[in-house]
């Protein structure tokens, strides 16, 4: 297909609605699994992955390879990296295994799998082709476990290996997958009980799953890939430390868990590091609000999560880990938060007004509903760092910027008011919709304006604040 039919081809999905979309996904996907010939389903799957990444996750068809891919999916990064982390794999692992398992490695048994497998999906008989998949997960994870153990023991051995695979980090990768295939009997009940994403775990849930994770401990770390695959799955994955605490607490037995938290909380430590990497020379007009939000509560959670449940006597190197990024995040933020006021007159006042409100400019410049979006977007951002100013030591910049914020706010909406009052016509008209748009605005910024009045009472009420300055 030319370029030019592909980019036709994108632009018609794109503005496909999301039931039907799912539709079209689904009916495509089962088209190629049964063979059929004549529709370019890999085409039409790659136009379509741009809209799929902005929809959201849904229920996919399944495929031999992603129903084996499923025993480690929950460990699956798609961030680039440099070195390997334990816990965690590179989406970009999938090829070039898949290709060794089905040229080299097992070729045969391969085959034969995905041919009944795809039968069986086919026939919408799900469980037996989940029997037969799991069965292979666990051979092909013994059979990866005996090449990586040769290897160590005769490096020789391990060149048949590095021919097809050449990535070092490909081939580190190899022994978390393995180790996820031999648990895949258990990660896959795990899963099939806690359907992503979980948002809450009760004692209940902890309760079954400690009966689950009973089965591997012991197992050569079995066990621990278990607690990575339930984290993966969390919408608060610092929790899964709570989780390990109460298995302890229900077994009596701290001792026994103690290995697999230490584990756990390393694989967390490597996360926080990695993500605070993301804060490094961030610049405010490129940044996605909702990324730095999300960034920000997972790393402030994650540290205070490992801090409140470690002893800093017995790993003080977590702490001084933790430390070290925390400065530099919070450096970071700071710069961020020092520049909030100034990107939000530019919002309310337009790039070139210089602090003069122009409605008509403002109303004409475009849609106004994008820009209460962002706002409410560097609003919720407020809000978490108030949350988090005391244990970031960022206290004078929160204030500021939003002391600063909050005096803009009300002197729009005088300003708006006086604009009302005086002008006639398409001029009053402009002011009335731009005085609906700072009603809007100072609506998303009301739990800050809220969290000020507590820290520093009479401040809103008065409309003063301090000058932080910088």
């Amino acid at each position: 297909m030319s370029e030019q039919k592909k980019s036709k081809l994108e632009a018609f999905l794109g503005d496909i609605v999301e039931d039907d979309l799912r539709k079209l996904v689904a009916a495509v996907e089962f088209d190629r699994l049964s063979g059929t010939r004549g529709l370019p389903h890999n085409t039409v799957l790659d136009a379509l992955r741009p809209v799929l990444r902005e929809g959201g996750s849904f229920d996919r068809v399944p495929t031999p390879q992603r129903m084996f891919c499923t025993a480690f999916e929950d460990l699956l990064q798609t961030l680039p990296r440099k070195q390997k982390q334990f816990g965690r794999i590179s989406r970009t692992t999938i090829n070039p295994v898949w290709d060794w398992l089905s040229t080299e490695a097992v070729p045969e048994q391969l085959a034969k799998i995905e041919e009944e497998v795809t039968r069986h999906i086919l026939d919408q008989n799900q469980e037996a082709a989940w029997a037969l998949v799991i069965a292979f997960q666990v051979e092909v994870g013994r059979y990866i476990q005996k090449i990586a153990d040769d290897a160590v023991r005769q490096p020789t051995q391990f060149k048949s290996l590095n021919k097809h695979i050449s990535d070092n980090l490909v081939l580190a990768d190899m022994r978390d997958i393995a180790n996820c295939l031999l648990a895949a009997p258990q990660i896959r009940q795990m899963q099939m009980r806690f359907p992503r994403p979980i948002q809450e775990i009760t004692s209940r849930d902890i309760a079954w799953f400690e009966r689950l994770y009973k089965e591997l401990n012991g197992q050569d770390r079995l066990s621990v890939y278990l607690l990575l695959s339930l984290m993966g799955r969390m919408t608060r994955p610092w929790e899964i430390l709570t989780v390990i605490e109460v298995m302890a607490e229900f077994s009596g037995e701290t001792e026994k868990y103690l290995r697999d938290w230490k584990f756990v909380c390393e694989v967390l430590l490597s996360d926080l590091e990695h993500v605070a990497t993301y804060f490094d020379g961030l610049r405010i007009e490129r940044i996605h609000w909702l990324e730095l939000q999300e960034n920000l509560t997972f790393f402030v959670n994650v540290g205070d999560a490992i801090a409140s449940s470690n002893d800093p006597e017995q790993h003080p190197e977590w702490v001084q880990r933790i430390a070290v990024c925390g400065r530099g995040v919070s450096k970071e933020v700071g710069r961020v938060l020092e520049r909030v006021p100034a990107l939000l007159n530019t919002i309310f006042y337009g790039e070139d007004a210089n602090g003069t409100l122009n409605v008509a400019r403002f109303v004409a410049s475009g849609d106004t509903q994008a820009k209460v979006a962002e706002v409410q977007a560097i609003a919720e951002f407020l809000e978490d760092a108030m949350a988090f100013a005391e244990c970031m030591g960022l206290e004078p910049e929160v204030h500021y910027s939003v002391s600063k914020v909050y005096q803009t706010v009300r002197h729009l909406k005088n300003e708006v008011m006086q604009q009302i009052q005086l002008c006639r016509g398409s001029e009053r008209n402009a002011a009335i919709s731009y005085a609906e748009f700072v009603a809007q605005v100072s609506n998303k910024f009301k739990p800050c304006f809220a969290r000020l009045e507590e820290m520093e009472p009479g401040l809103v009420r008065s409309g003063q604040g301090r000058n932080f300055g910088t």
